[in-house]
């Protein structure tokens, strides 16, 4: 494949920098040379140098660039002197000399006409904006100003984003493995930076986000096109036309707001839930749930998307005691109880004989159990934090009338004995809750 060839160089994004000459030569070789004799000759240092000072993995060793490369649509290709001068221009590419190197690169294709553009896209999409997102912006200016000459550009790039992002997609690899995700993502944000950010549609008949997700549901790609529609979805904000309440994002929106509460999704699915609406100024309970994912089936076993629990293992488990359960209050009250200078009913629960055994279950009768609750019930309304407080003496109006002391004294015992007993009982359930989601999570 004619592009291929063009691409294999590989180029990154290094600032000012670029090849020493010899391994520009060596470049050069690999990229001229249809045949594998110039990447065996090459020692592994050599491969080695050329992965790190270009951005390239090492010649002969397939990674995900190559994989979109290799899917590339065939095009006009540049000789390879024409090739290294732009590979040359965009390694130098900067804020600071945009304008320059729009000039420069423009007296390099011109005279070509139209001839490369598909060629050039290929190059921006793929070898660029997909591994170097930082860099998104400078490529939009870059676009934004070689467009006025090459009419055709933009929307060619956004083709070949389209395109790009399928390929990816269509790939079951990208269930497992973080690099592909990872090229997603960033083709997402490229993606919306192009249209959604710039009130440029994204059609339907290229890129249905609803047939999307739906169909990663059903398959276990959540994992992968969630962040991806999030990252395009980020740039609606930017627009005048695409951001909440446009109809059509609220629409995806509204999927997502389904998917996110649903039993075992993996919670950094749900994460990115949450941050694409914190970006985009919504309130995920404001918004109104789809019914699209109701009634479809969805294998839950060694699926990605979804955390894994052994059923058998959970038939076994006890039933959870029904909160808040008496013996956790009263434990918990003697613990209040004790520190807070009010009666203590640990010591007693702590004791060699039977009645010391009120946290064992099955050893108590009902009688019993409602005795703890008293006790623990007892222990709460006799909290006293009055040799706790301290008051600053030189506040004025307290020197005038020192009876208030005690009265503001009194008052903040009983505010915290009016509020003690929820406080503990809230804790306790959410500690309860925790530990049974920490323990299935893991263990079962």
């Amino acid at each position: 494949m004619n592009s291929f060839a063009g691409f294999s160089q590989g180029f990154g994004q290094q600032g000012s920098s670029q090849l020493p000459s010899n391994l520009q030569s060596l470049a050069s070789d690999s990229g001229a040379e249809s045949g594998p004799a110039a990447t065996v000759e090459m020692s592994a240092a050599v491969q080695q140098t050329l992965s790190v000072v270009s951005g390239a993995s090492a010649f002969g060793a397939t990674t995900n660039i190559d994989m979109l490369l290799q899917q590339a649509k065939d095009v006009t290709t540049p000789d390879n002197q024409l090739q290294d001068k732009i590979h040359f221009i965009f390694n130098n590419l900067s804020n600071t000399n945009l304008e320059q190197k729009e000039k420069e690169l423009t007296n390099v294709i011109l005279p070509y006409g139209e001839l490369f553009t598909p060629w050039m896209s290929q190059y921006i999409v793929i070898k660029r904006t997909a591994q170097e997102q930082s860099y998104h912006s400078l490529y939009l200016l870059l676009i934004d100003r070689l467009d006025r000459t090459m009419k055709t550009l933009l929307k060619d790039v956004i083709c070949t984003s389209i395109d790009n992002i399928k390929i990816l997609l269509q790939d079951d690899k990208i269930k497992s493995s973080s690099s592909l995700r990872s090229l997603l993502k960033n083709l997402g944000s490229w993606l919306g930076s192009l249209t959604l950010g710039r009130n440029r549609p994204i059609l339907q008949m290229r890129l249905d986000f609803k047939h999307l997700l739906v169909d990663a549901f059903e398959k276990g790609k959540l994992v992968a096109v969630v962040p991806f529609v999030a990252k395009v979805l980020d740039s609606s904000m930017n627009s005048r036309i695409f951001r909440p309440p446009n109809p059509w994002t609220m629409m995806i929106l509204s999927l997502l707001a389904e998917l996110h509460p649903m039993t075992d999704l993996k919670l950094n699915i749900k994460f990115e839930v949450e941050v694409l609406c914190k970006n985009l100024n919504q309130e995920l309970k404001d918004i109104k749930a789809a019914t699209v994912f109701k009634d479809r089936p969805v294998n839950k076993e060694g699926n990605s998307d979804w955390t894994s629990r052994n059923a058998t293992n959970l038939v076994a488990l006890k039933p959870i005691p029904q909160i808040p359960d008496e013996r956790l209050m009263a434990a918990a009250a003697g613990l209040m109880g004790g520190s807070l200078g009010g009666g203590s009913s640990l010591g007693g629960m702590s004791g060699g004989d039977e009645k010391g055994s009120g946290l064992m279950p099955g050893q108590q009768g009902g009688g019993h159990q409602s005795q703890q609750q008293q006790q623990a019930n007892q222990d709460l309304a006799n909290v006293n934090v009055s040799q706790f407080v301290i008051i600053n003496p030189s506040i004025s109006i307290l020197q005038q009338h020192p009876h208030l002391v005690q009265l503001v004294t009194a008052g903040i015992n009983q505010a915290i004995k009016d509020i003690i007993a929820p406080v503990v009982e809230r804790s306790v359930t959410i500690a309860l809750i925790t530990s049974r989601e920490l323990i299935l999570k893991d263990f079962v």
